[in-house]
């Protein structure tokens, strides 16, 4: 075969030869854009696909949601996808576009002695600072592991809902520009915040009314851990949830155990990106966890700061933070089953949620969604799509990717319809299913 090669060499080359420079290029260009082109048209769309209980609250809520999407060919690997979606180039076209925030507002957290910052994009009368609150819909958007309201992938929802919604984005305390205090906070179980946040913004925005009275309804969106967080709150039968009309959540985690430890074995080099994060963020908030140790309660516990810089997965790292600092046992039985959700617990979900996965998720596991939780609780809504990564859902061009992503578009369409289920059909349908 080789002997067969050589001997048409002298022909290509004269072939070659005989073509001029511009010919070739234009060959070349006109192939270029031909790729591109079928690219474009056969393999640069992504599907969602939804798993939902068909009820006459559902058919309306599913209404006119956008259904596929173009993404760009890169963003079919998953490492570009979160590449682009969590890091600098984003924000950079992002913060050439508008400043999102306008207001700031400090809470307590329900589970330690730390504040919970809050930044605002918030609509007020003859855009006033001190003018009265317009009579808009908010949504409290919760980010995820170490978020905060820089992150890019907040900025893009707000970017979409535009001057439709107020935003509310809550930063997770010892992130951006909020200081950690007290290093008793467990990550996954500060599910209890997100109550004291709902109850803030809504007497914010609606005063003492009753929410059947109130004029700006809630919605709340979850990203990674803050949609863990979120959800977690929702299944909680003794909280009242009403305040807020309905949830998004974002590549989100469900089975703690399983998922941390799947993602050690199987994705090594997510593990060790999201256990560096977790490394800064204790190096960031070091002299809370140094004040931690001159305590009586420090000194006896197991917690080393140097065993904590050393970590290499996030076992090892809850073991050596949250395990030692609270002082538990066992972390699968104290920390991962108890904050887990399951299939039982998603069954107290009262109101209208959307759950959001993309198969390729690295650091969600798509094995631990709760496929069956749709049949057995009419108000959850599963939706996945083959590409999107961690909280990506790039969408845009053969190459460009659009300042918004799917998932924006999505949460934003979803909140739509369920205001207009709630103000044009709910007493209707509920007397239909009755």
């Amino acid at each position: 075969h080789h002997c067969v090669v050589f001997t048409h060499l002298p022909a290509m080359f004269s072939l070659f030869h005989s073509l001029d420079l511009t010919s070739l290029l234009l060959s070349l260009l006109i192939t270029i854009v031909i790729y591109l082109l079928y690219l474009t048209i056969f393999h640069s769309k992504d599907k969602l696909r939804l798993t939902y209980r068909y009820t006459a609250q559902n058919h309306i809520l599913t209404q006119n949601l956008p259904s596929q999407y173009n993404l760009p060919i890169w963003a079919k690997v998953t490492f570009f996808q979160i590449l682009y979606s969590m890091g600098s180039l984003l924000m950079k076209r992002i913060n050439r576009k508008f400043e999102p925030y306008n207001e700031t507002d400090a809470i307590p957290c329900a589970i330690s002695d730390n504040d919970m910052i809050l930044h605002w994009r918030i609509h007020r009368e003859g855009g006033n600072p001190d003018g009265e609150i317009k009579k808009k819909p908010t949504i409290i958007v919760f980010p995820g592991l170490t978020g905060n309201s820089e992150d890019a992938y907040l900025r893009t929802l707000i970017l979409t809902v535009g001057d439709e919604y107020h935003v509310c984005v809550v930063n997770r305390i010892g992130s951006g520009v909020s200081k950690l205090k007290d290093p008793k906070l467990t990550f996954m179980s500060n599910w209890d915040s997100v109550n004291n946040v709902v109850d803030f913004v809504y007497e914010k925005m609606n005063g003492d009314v009753s929410p059947e009275e109130a004029e700006i309804p809630l919605f709340a969106a979850g990203y990674s851990l803050g949609g863990h967080n979120l959800l977690r709150w929702l299944t909680q039968p003794h909280f009242a949830p009403f305040k807020l009309k309905g949830a998004m959540t974002f590549s989100q985690i469900f089975d703690i155990a399983s998922n941390t430890y799947q993602m050690s074995k199987y994705h090594p080099y997510y593990t060790k990106v999201l256990t560096g994060n977790l490394i800064r963020y204790v190096r960031r908030n070091e002299e809370a966890y140094l004040r931690f140790l001159e305590t009586e309660e420090g000194k006896n516990s197991a917690f080393d700061l140097e065993k904590v810089y050393a970590s290499e997965t996030i076992p090892e790292f809850d073991e050596r933070v949250v395990k030692a600092i609270h002082g538990m046992d066992s972390l699968l039985d104290e920390y991962y089953i108890p904050n887990s959700i399951t299939d039982e617990s998603l069954q107290n979900v009262s109101i209208p949620v959307m759950i959001l996965h993309a198969r390729d998720d690295p650091v969600c596991i798509k094995e631990g969604l709760p496929v069956d939780a749709p049949f057995r609780n009419d108000n959850i809504i599963i939706g996945t799509t083959k590409y999107g990564g961690h909280c990506g859902f790039i969408q845009g061009g053969v190459l460009v990717p659009s300042l918004t992503s799917f998932s924006d578009e999505l949460c934003f369409q979803f909140f739509e319809n369920i205001r207009k289920f709630d103000k044009h059909f709910k007493y209707e349908v509920d007397e239909v299913d009755e």
